[in-house]
């Protein structure tokens, strides 16, 4: 029998503009990259720098002067070549280092382990070759075999000579399988005519049972005794009556022996929610960028010589791929249950966490201890030591990434929206748990989670209360940071609009010949033609968005709250709670003016601000109308002690520069004058401005006459009473019993000066019950209840 390599052969790692490339201007190509190089090979000042080698396979020697390298698509000429030639049959040895004033070749770029796309263009800017790498292994190099026209492989190191493919035992055989527009033909054969009743019984009787089948590949390789069973939740059942139903098949099920280019199991997805056919294979291709992520390639699948339908194949997260990622492929896998996963802590007993995930390794072991410590850290370790403690258990860095990919991509399907379609896998090496994502039919706004996927603010969402990582990054200065961080990379990078728009045009071609062959496909011809740019209206009023459409809306909105300030009404310091001291700013920053903001209003939750000159300003501005002044109090009052997740703390409040508070005494001397009532807030502002201010408060003139609730309140033998005088005059203050009758006159002046004052009330000759005070002015008079309890 044939193997798979035999009849596969090798498959060229697709550019990543997924254009046909342009006529080159010579034979040289990459023929080898070093993304993570710790103890390979030095440079030429002793550092183990990331490097690519050109080769060229000609017969003469090229000059090279005016070409360039990039690690950008959108910009090809980033770093270019000074006067060097490569000769024939040679290599060229360039350092990815980012230090390009270094003697020798040293790029203005360097190679990010995760993902790369390294281009190679002649001097009028065209592409000669590129490549897009996924994940890279510590001192792995990534090169074809055989040199110059193979396929890449992972290999050891060959830096500067011929590269063999005796690789470390991490090579991966899939890799001339995959490849993002190859298009299979493979035909099943049946051992039951009545295969589709066997198929759904065995899925849903039988609790997803695979049965047995023969696969044919390309006419020529044959695989006999598969397991085949349906797969899916939502993909299952949206299907509906079609015969076209995901289907997941296991090589090894019947033969343990027996493998697909050394995969055991292979998954093959129908389109469901997807009428463009582009979700899936464009938002893996991005992943991979970024995350260990699965490979995917196209299939038409027959059952006999009869066409079952144009099916995506999606790489299965199994112990095989794990090792492509991992040295060690032994540890827990956990997959987020149909219902849905939150990471939040559920106790100690594993019991609990089984109704969100499912231990996808290791199951006789069925040991869950390291991921409850997991989930006790995210909800426990306080914020001081977060990054610290968690870093010891969880790649904080991949799931920034992860979590970004999401925002930028609306795949809300995820642990992001739904909390379905990830796995977590504790990985023995680093100790770390680390982000796997899965099943993204849903991407580019489909899946809404109700939200508006393309206006969804990317720091903050209705559903942090019960998304610990996320909140817990969120609330994080510098996680925070690289989370806008990547998505500014990918929103301008990978998965800005002209990249996608350029991939979808190259996906769509490659395949709608296909796609329109499908007579069993969920939606019609013109769905899929219409769904690459517009919308489209499918089930009942179901809008699916436009690939193209929707990632350029979704862009231009990135792109805006990027550029904005996110604001919670009455935390004018940003500090994360609304207390005293917010009442600090609107002194410091009086009378400061800027754009209104969005949604304006005191609200409790989050409002967008576009930024102002100075940053603390924007925040100042606690309701939104676009300037700083007395009003802005009612903010403060109105959220009085409410708290949020989503600060960096715009100054110290607490402690002032002296000089400071006197350059600004008159507008917080006009912000305390401004302050009337007596309610917590209202008296704890009071007290900060007096202590910023060092005043009494008998020498500040309120605008209005005022009279404060009596303290404490109910009260014992004594209390105490508060009153405010605009202008000096006579004060007579007088209580009465709950019948009216005036039962004593503790306080009476003739000649009271402007300011603030205060009565004590001596109660001990009056019984428990209910009283009245009554203040009567020149500005006028002013009565409150109070109660004496003994």
């Amino acid at each position: 029998m044939k193997t798979a390599s035999m009849v596969l052969g090798s498959a060229f790692i697709l550019a990543i503009l997924l254009l046909a490339l342009p006529e080159r201007c010579d034979a040289v190509v990459i023929n080898e990259i070093l993304a993570d190089n710790t103890q390979t090979i030095r440079d030429q000042n002793g550092n183990y720098d990331d490097c690519i080698e050109l080769y060229n396979p000609s017969d003469q020697s090229v000059r090279l002067s005016g070409y360039f390298l990039s690690d950008r698509l959108t910009n090809h000429t980033k770093w270019q070549f000074p006067d060097t030639s490569i000769a024939a049959h040679s290599y060229l040895i360039v350092w990815a280092d980012n230090e390009p004033t270094q003697t020798g070749l040293h790029t203005n770029f360097g190679i990010s382990r995760s993902s790369e796309s390294i281009i190679f263009s002649d001097a009028q800017a065209r592409i000669v070759d590129s490549i897009s790498i996924g994940m890279q292994m510590m001192d792995v190099s990534f090169g074809r075999f055989p040199d110059g026209s193979g396929a890449f492989r992972f290999m050891y190191p060959t830096i500067g000579y011929t590269n063999r493919f005796d690789g470390p035992g991490i090579v991966d055989p899939a890799v001339d399988f995959f490849g993002d527009t190859t298009i299979y033909r493979i035909r099943l054969s049946f051992y039951t005519p009545k295969w589709r009743d066997s198929l759904q019984y065995n899925f849903e009787v039988l609790n997803k049972q695979y049965m047995p089948a023969r696969m044919i590949i390309n006419d020529t390789l044959v695989l006999d005794s598969i397991g085949i069973r349906y797969k899916g939740n939502s993909s299952y059942t949206n299907s509906r009556n079609t015969p076209k139903k995901p289907l997941k098949i296991s090589f090894n099920h019947y033969k343990s022996d027996q493998t697909l280019a050394g995969m055991h199991r292979l998954n093959f997805h129908n389109g469901v929610s997807d009428p463009s056919f582009l979700r899936e294979n464009l938002a893996y291709k991005i992943a991979r960028r970024y995350l260990p992520a699965s490979r995917t390639a196209y299939a038409d699948v027959y059952v006999n010589d009869t066409l079952l339908g144009f099916y995506s194949l999606v790489e299965q997260v199994d112990k095989v791929f794990l090792s492509k990622f991992f040295t060690h492929n032994g540890g827990n896998l956990f997959k987020a249950s149909n219902d849905g996963a939150s990471l939040q802590y559920l106790g100690t007993k594993k019991s609990p966490y089984k109704n969100q995930y499912v231990l996808k390794t290791n199951e006789d072991l069925d040991d869950w201890s390291h991921f409850i410590k997991l989930t006790d850290l995210l909800a426990n370790t306080p914020d001081s030591v977060f990054i610290d403690t968690l870093s010891r258990y969880l790649d904080l860095d991949w799931c920034i990434h992860a979590l970004a990919f999401n925002t930028v991509l609306s795949n809300y399907d995820s642990y992001t929206g739904s909390g379905r379609n990830f796995y977590l896998y504790d990985d023995p090496t680093s100790g770390l748990f680390q982000f796997i994502p899965w099943d993204m039919n849903e991407a580019f706004g489909v899946y809404t989670n109700s939200w508006n996927t393309t206006t969804q603010e990317i720091v903050n969402a209705s559903n942090l209360a019960i998304r610990p990582l996320v909140r817990r990054i969120m609330s994080n200065d510098s996680l925070r940071s690289n989370y806008l961080r990547y998505i500014t990379e990918m929103s301008t990078g990978i998965a800005s609009y002209d990249s996608i728009a350029i991939m979808a045009d190259a996906f769509h071609a490659a395949i709608a010949s296909h796609v329109l062959a499908d007579t069993n496909k969920l939606y019609s011809s013109q769905f899929f033609i219409d769904n690459l740019n517009s919308s489209v209206t499918v089930g009942i009023a179901r809008q699916i968005p436009g690939i193209k459409s929707f990632i350029r809306d979704r862009s231009a909105n990135i792109r805006t709250q990027l550029a904005s300030e996110w604001v919670y009404p009455g935390d004018t310091d940003d500090n994360g709670v609304v207390d005293a001291y917010d009442i600090v700013p609107l002194g410091l920053y009086f009378a400061a003016q800027g754009t209104t903001r969005t949604s304006g209003n005191n609200t409790w939750f989050i409002q967008r601000s576009a930024p102002w000159g100075n940053r603390a300003t924007t925040y100042a501005d606690a309701n939104g109308d676009g300037i700083v002044d007395e009003r802005d109090i009612v903010a403060i009052g109105i959220n009085w002690n409410c708290r949020h997740h989503i600060y960096s703390t715009t100054a110290t409040m607490s402690r002032l520069d002296p000089s400071l508070v006197s350059l600004h005494h008159a507008d917080f001397l006009r912000i305390y004058r401004s302050l009337s009532g007596d309610s917590e807030p209202i008296l704890s502002m009071k007290k900060v401005l007096e202590e910023l201010l060092e005043i009494e408060a008998t020498s500040i003139v309120p605008i209005d006459f005022s009279l404060d609730q009596n303290y404490p309140n109910p009260f014992n033998n004594s209390t105490t009473i508060r009153f405010g005088l605009p202008a000096s005059g006579p004060v007579k203050l007088s209580i009465y019993n709950a019948l009216g009758e005036k039962v004593a006159e503790p306080y009476v002046r003739k000649n009271v000066t402007a300011g603030y004052h205060t009565a004590v009330i001596d109660a001990r000759e009056l019984s428990s019950g209910l009283y009245f005070y009554r203040i009567e002015t020149n500005s006028g008079s002013k009565l409150r209840k109070m109660v004496l309890v003994k």
